[in-house]
């Protein structure tokens, strides 16, 4: 019975009928026109991963080295980059982010996506998290849970010139409030 309704299906008659060989091609242009307008349709609906001049892609992944525990009050700095890219009409070479500061500087002017994970250690009083835009504070996060291992974050969105600098800062000041980073990517 399946064959049947295979076939059935692949002759049944189409919603307009051509009788000629120009009719079928007049109908072939329609449909090709048509193609072509949703094409456009969905290219200006997609995503963009490749940068123009204007609108730019940059993306920075940093990472602290799995052992990595940082105490009390600093600047996070020692990250390990896995991506410092920044694309406008082709890839450019230059890095944004400077891994044993924690600095990044924006290379356009425009609004960034910027985003902190972290683990806290396990009996430290609380920890408290900062991303600081030019020394100021424009998000934070953290954990008073004493008795556990935590992990939290947080994103903002920021509008950043090319002089912004933007670094993450552990603002606890007990001894025992620490960051520590393990083989899992927080």
């Amino acid at each position: 019975m399946l064959p049947y309704l295979v076939l059935l299906g692949v002759f049944a008659p189409s919603h307009a009928q051509v009788n000629t060989v120009a009719a079928l091609g007049a109908q072939v242009s329609a449909n090709a026109a048509t193609v072509g307008t949703l094409q456009t349709r969905m290219a200006g609906l997609q995503r963009t991963t490749i940068g123009t001049a204007l609108s730019p892609v940059i993306v920075v992944d940093a990472t602290l080295s799995s052992g990595t525990t940082k105490c009390g009050p600093q600047t996070i700095t020692g990250w390990t980059e896995n991506i410092d890219y920044y694309y406008t009409t082709a890839v450019q070479t230059s890095s944004q982010f400077t891994p044993s500061t924690g600095i990044f500087i924006a290379p356009i002017l425009g609004y960034y996506k910027i985003c902190s994970s972290a683990r806290f250690q396990q009996g430290g009083n609380s920890v408290d998290m900062t991303i600081l835009k030019d020394g100021s504070v424009v998000a934070a996060y953290g954990n008073a849970l004493q008795t556990d291992w935590r992990t939290t974050g947080v994103c903002t969105i920021q509008l950043l010139t090319t002089t912004n600098q933007i670094s993450l800062r552990l603002q606890s000041g007990g001894s025992s409030d620490c960051v520590q980073e393990t083989s899992y990517l927080y």
